[in-house]
């Protein structure tokens, strides 16, 4: 693929111009919070881009301040307009505050303007003057001499392949290639803890704030003798609030930032949740108490969000080690004055997001990630829906292709040093075998030896449980309601999927539950959202990163050939693949998988249950 500028513009205007447009959709459901404040139920099945159109969209999670208002064909004005405070998808939900007019009412159709993330792109870009030929910028950068460091030292507890990733440092584009459960993260820690030793100043970016607090979390520990506060830190409050209050509550001081305000705006989310949650079912003596608690968080989380943007340019100007998302430093520019850029999850990193990176500063980066996972989400360029659309060829080349595939197809060309970590510690050999052979060229190598105790009925590493004929000793699950689309979701799959996990969590072994659709994801949810942690269940996309004894993946049957020809059908396989430690389950009808030529590979070396 040529990379030029024209092409870059063309692909950022199409991503701005989609989410320019308007969600369109019907509340089924209005609640009362008090104060102005409500809950609206929508049904996602009718969520469409813009009112005149059939296309499908989904609600993002990061619409807070978003604006929204009453839809009414031919009518002028809206009769309320309100500005969203929280998104709670998984419930399909709008926490909002009401500005005008009147309250919302049950069937109200809406529009919802989503923030528009890559304006701030377009605008730089439109203000550069940039080479016409960015292929010949990228060698040029590429080609660029490392930068004279001293030799950056391997921590002791490092592996051979990750004691090699320390040569990267300084090097204008390096990669880190690090399938999973190979220890990237943890390598990338160790990393720059040894540069900040060095007296070196780090910043990490990633494009989600769930693997940015990952990572800030990582890099603390590897720092633990020389932890103190403000040594590390991250610029946003974290959606892992409790892993930071219990592992690094050094990280929740923030320097001469308000310690208790940051823990409340920190777990707020979290505690206005279940406060909403509370109050929903709560009489009618209980509500007005209620009320008053959220007002107060309300204020408390305010204050403390425009106490923390006040002091964030001090704190990063002194911190050693600074952890960011991509977007976030796309705003402010902070890569330019580090020492060392590192990108973790880099897969999930676009072309365009990449070479904004690359092209606005000399700063040596490292990009560590696995493109044999899941790529960028992007609108445009047709990455991350659910139901096919003809993307945009330009898109598909900026914006729905990982900065990790275009390097891994021009490593020879321009030189860039790349070091793979092949000894995983994660899954068993049977599993590691299977996933190596189909996706890493059997490259990637099991380090430990089978982990004993495999849970009761899985009788090996790779298992099929055939939904169309479930095994006797298998329990009924729960009522798991109705989908919300019925061509994106099989109910029966998902119940015997349920019922296997709960089986499982009775004995002890934590469990995720994946699936390639929300639909589905959202029946896997019910059916276990009263067991705790112990099982997680979700979108393949939502549980990248994570790992248990056992993961189940029920890949849907849904109404087109997806299975063999999706370009993320095989990502997503090897992602819910990867999160087992000690089994995988593919969960559907036997009759169906077989015909998977993608699935073959698994079900050969399978058992079925």
């Amino acid at each position: 693929m040529a990379l030029t500028s024209a092409d870059w513009i063309a692909a950022v205007d199409a991503e701005v111009r989609l989410q320019a447009m308007s969600t369109f959709g019907v509340l089924a459901r209005v609640q009362n919070n008090g104060e102005g404040e409500y809950t609206l139920t929508y049904h996602p099945e009718r969520l469409r881009r813009g009112q005149d159109s059939r296309e499908r969209v989904r609600m993002d999670e990061d619409l807070e301040n978003a604006r929204i208002h009453q839809y009414v064909r031919g009518a002028s004005d809206p009769h309320w307009s309100a500005t969203v405070v929280m998104v709670l998808r998984d419930e399909g939900q709008l926490v909002v505050r009401l500005g005008d007019g009147r309250a919302p009412a049950t069937g109200d159709a809406f529009l919802l303007w989503p923030h528009n993330y890559l304006q701030q792109l377009s605008l730089w870009l439109r203000a550069q003057q940039l080479s016409p030929d960015l292929d010949a910028v990228l060698r040029d950068r590429a080609a660029r001499a490392p930068a004279p460091w001293p030799e950056i030292a391997a921590h002791a507890s490092l592996r051979r392949r990750q004691s090699m990733a320390m040569v990267l440092a300084g090097q204008s584009i390096a990669v880190l290639w690090g399938p999973p459960g190979t220890g990237k993260t943890y390598t990338l820690a160790h990393l720059a803890a040894s540069l900040v030793r060095s007296g070196k100043r780090v910043l990490l970016l990633a494009p989600t704030r769930v693997a940015a607090d990952t990572a800030t979390l990582a890099i603390d520990s590897a720092l633990e003798p020389e932890r103190r506060p403000g040594l590390v830190l991250r610029t946003d409050l974290p959606d892992l609030y409790e892993a930071f209050a219990t592992r690094g509550k050094h990280l929740l001081t923030w320097a001469n930032a308000d310690s208790r305000y940051h823990t409340i705006a920190a777990g707020f989310l979290r505690k206005k949740q279940q406060l909403l949650g509370r109050r929903s079912s709560a009489p009618e003596s209980e509500r007005p108490r209620l009320d008053h608690e959220l007002a107060e968080l309300r204020t408390q989380h305010e204050a403390a969000r425009e106490a923390y943007k006040e002091e964030q340019a001090q704190l990063v100007a002194h911190a050693m080690v600074v952890c960011a998302t991509i977007r976030q430093n796309q705003a402010k520019g902070w890569h330019k004055s580090f020492d060392q850029v590192l990108v973790d999850e880099a897969s999930m990193m676009s072309v365009s997001d990449a070479m904004h990176l690359l092209v606005s500063s000399t700063t040596p980066t490292i990009f560590a990630g696995d493109h044999k996972q899941l790529g960028p989400i992007s609108q445009a360029a047709g990455r991350g829906r659910e139901t096919p659309t003809i993307a945009q060829p330009v898109a598909a080349t900026w914006l729905g292709t990982s900065i990790l595939e275009l390097l891994d197809q021009r490593l020879s060309a321009l030189r860039v040093q790349r070091v793979l970590l092949n000894e995983q510690s994660r899954m068993n050999p049977e599993l590691c075998q299977v996933v190596s052979t189909t996706m890493y060229e059997g490259e990637l190598v099991a380090l430990n030896a089978p982990k004993p105790g495999l849970p009761p009925h899985l009788p090996a590493g790779i298992c099929v449980l055939d939904s169309e004929r479930p095994p006797r000793w298998l329990p009924a699950a729960p009522d798991l309601g109705r989908p919300s689309h019925l061509a994106l979701a099989t109910p029966q799959s998902a119940a015997a999927a349920v019922a296997l996990a709960r089986l499982l969590a009775r004995s002890g072994h934590s469990v995720v539950l994946a699936a390639p659709f929300r639909a589905q994801a959202a029946l896997l949810r019910r059916g276990v959202d009263d067991l705790g942690t112990i099982v997680r269940a979700g979108t393949v996309h939502r549980l990248q990163g994570q790992e248990a004894d056992v993961a189940i993946y029920d890949p849907t049957k849904p109404h087109h050939p997806w299975p063999d020809q999706s370009r993320e059908a095989p990502l997503m396989l090897n992602v819910a693949a990867s999160r087992g430690r000690r089994a995988f389950v593919l969960c559907n009808g036997m009759t169906w998988l077989m015909r998977s030529t993608l699935l073959r590979p698994f079900l050969v070396a399978a058992r079925v249950l």
